[in-house]
């Protein structure tokens, strides 16, 4: 991060039935990852989460966004674990993330990172990374060039899917104190990643999760996608309708389409003109 590419050594810790966990050296020669806590990490990629019992965050994953990549010939993502280098220009730190590079050689794996401290501070934190993560690497591999909006919210709806996704009064709380800003722009911001949620998990809860697969699956980028999506699951609406009735449900948080039915959403700002 700032400086470019580095080199740092890495062992696997374990072998699971989708993933193999390599812990960085430093990190682990420091004790500051447990063998129980890169099990427990394993346990929820391969076999169970907080919505799927018998599901890992592997098969919930697929069943929605579609099939892994697989440059490598081997259908075990690598979890890699690591003290993720925090960036010296903005102080911002990184939790995880999917490197599109590593698709290609020299490395040619299908890799997620996790950074170390949300596995020993926040093992849930750590569970709904892997789950986000994981989906941009799904996506990646139906859809390289999707707009951010439309790829995050997927990776934010993983999280909801796989149980790990706030629903209280708090969940998208960033968003909805500044609700007058557009939707497919990005900016990297906590409220861009809010929206992005809670449009998808609306979208989902219009057309299911059969929609998204479709979606990502789809070439077609952005709204068009959106559009396309919605046709063949056989809806009349536009973009412009479907954005349209996210925004009454948003603002009302009522019952059926006039709200959530996974999001207990807190108060929208409103401000009187």
């Amino acid at each position: 991060v700032g400086g470019g590419p580095y080199l740092t050594t890495t062992t696997c810790r374990l072998v699971g039935d989708n993933c193999y966990v390599f812990v960085e050296d430093v990190v682990w020669d420091a004790s500051k990852v447990t063998q129980t806590a890169i099990h427990d990490i394993a346990v929820a990629f391969d076999q169970t989460t907080p919505t799927e019992p018998d599901l890992g965050i592997y098969d919930v994953d697929i069943g929605i966004f579609g099939p892994p990549p697989d440059t490598d010939g081997d259908p075990r993502i690598l979890i890699v674990v690591l003290d993720i280098l925090d960036s010296p220009f903005t102080g911002i730190t990184y939790v995880g993330y999917f490197d599109t590079e590593n698709q290609a050689p020299p490395v040619q794996r299908e890799i997620l990172y996790l950074d170390s401290g949300a596995l020993t501070q926040n093992s849930f934190l750590a569970r709904a990374t892997l789950a986000h993560e994981f989906q941009h690497m799904l996506h990646w591999a139906a859809d390289p060039d999707e707009e951010k909006w439309v790829d995050e919210g997927c990776s934010e709806y993983a999280e909801l899917a796989c149980g790990y996704k706030d629903t209280s009064n708090t969940a998208a709380e960033a968003y909805l104190d500044v609700p007058n800003i557009s939707l497919t722009a990005w900016s990297d911001n906590a409220f861009d990643f809010d929206k992005a949620f809670l449009w998808t998990a609306y979208f989902a809860q219009r057309h299911g999760d059969a929609a998204l697969r479709n979606l990502v699956a789809l070439p077609n980028n952005g709204i068009q996608g959106v559009e396309l999506t919605m046709s063949a699951a056989g809806s009349a609406d536009t973009f412009h309708d479907q954005f349209a009735g996210w925004m009454a449900a948003t603002y009302l948080d009522g019952p059926g389409d006039l709200g959530y039915d996974r999001v207990n959403l807190g108060p929208v700002r409103r401000e009187a003109v």
